[in-house]
């Protein structure tokens, strides 16, 4: 009967309507349990976490309406504190399962549980990086810029978890790049990663063994970052191919040289002119055999991941592709 008495202005009035449903709590049974399912619903509806539960500091929270009058609904808990972090703990979860990922982000940060908070943000990149999402990756750049400004909160955190947080959101503007077909740029932000031997620095022995470290999140996507990268790889040694095969030596003088001063000085444009087309050349050239060696390499690491099944797409999609560059 309280339940139903608040219903219709707890949106308006939550803490009037509180004052109610503590009243709950007085009964015996599992009465507690259902006052607190009550109370749960109505920060859930209303959203006001910070007048209901408290409001997050980085060393210290300021109470809200709920933890002023915790003890009327936490029962023999011998700690008030601890009872409002489990609670708190209980929405995040919930609004975790609802995928209301800003909500489970703040209540989380407003139980301290900081390593929480990253791992829902680098599960939910996980599910989404080859898909990018605005949405979650706005939010992991906002959290991991706020957690690195603040060093009380920075010294608890996991700094593996931190790391696989940032190479998730690189990966995001990877595939963003690569759906958009800018591919130089995909081409910097995969390498920027260290996770495939792209680039001009990268022991391929060492990515092979460190690949058993990286986050399950990491991992999972591995059969699209591999492919979407031979991709881009083709993409790129097609650019260079006909850049390296443009044969200058079809250019054509329209005079004589050396018949007028006119005639000279053109000449001495076409000349620059060959130059800077066989300058371009060998740069094509030397980017072609690089591309190639770095899609050669990928083979190798490819094949050198032992404890991780690939589908075998992937093994015949990165073989076809050094195939078709030479």
């Amino acid at each position: 009967m309280l339940y139903r008495y608040t219903r219709p202005f707890y949106r308006s009035d939550p803490e009037d309507a509180l004052h109610y449903l503590f009243f709950i709590c007085m009964g015996e049974g599992d009465q507690e349990d259902q006052c607190r399912d009550y109370v749960q619903e109505v920060v859930l509806d209303t959203r006001q976490f910070s007048a209901l539960l408290a409001e997050a500091r980085v060393e210290r929270r300021e109470p809200g309406f709920i933890y002023r009058h915790a003890r009327l609904i936490c029962g023999p808990h011998p700690d008030v504190s601890e009872f409002i972090n489990e609670l708190v703990s209980e929405l995040a979860g919930k609004c975790d399962k609802e995928r209301r990922l800003e909500d489970a982000v703040h209540l989380y940060n407003l139980a301290g549980r900081y390593n929480e908070v990253v791992e829902l943000i680098v599960r939910k990149l996980g599910e989404s990086v080859t898909r990018p999402s605005a949405q979650i990756k706005e939010e992991a750049q906002r959290v991991l810029s706020f957690y690195s400004r603040q060093p009380v909160i920075f010294s608890h955190l996991k700094k593996d978890l931190m790391e696989t947080c940032k190479t998730l959101v690189t990966l995001v503007d990877f595939f963003s790049f690569a759906q958009a077909g800018q591919v130089d740029q995909a081409i910097q932000a995969i390498e920027s990663t260290g996770l495939l031997p792209i680039g001009d620095r990268y022991n391929n022995t060492q990515l092979v063994s460190g690949f058993d470290s990286l986050d399950h999140a990491i991992k999972k996507n591995f059969p699209q970052i591999i492919t979407t990268t031979m991709d881009l790889l083709y993409a790129l040694s097609l650019k260079y191919q006909n850049a390296s095969f443009a044969d200058p030596g079809r250019q054509k003088v329209c005079c004589s040289p050396f018949v007028s001063s006119f005639g000279f000085w053109l000449n001495v444009l076409f000349l620059l002119l060959l130059s800077f087309l066989f300058l371009s050349r060998c740069f094509a050239s030397q980017k072609l055999a690089t591309i190639k060696r770095q899609a050669t390499d990928m083979v190798k690491f490819v094949g050198g991941i032992r404890n991780f099944e690939l589908p075998k797409e992937v093994y015949a999609q990165v073989n076809q592709r050094v195939i078709m560059m030479n």
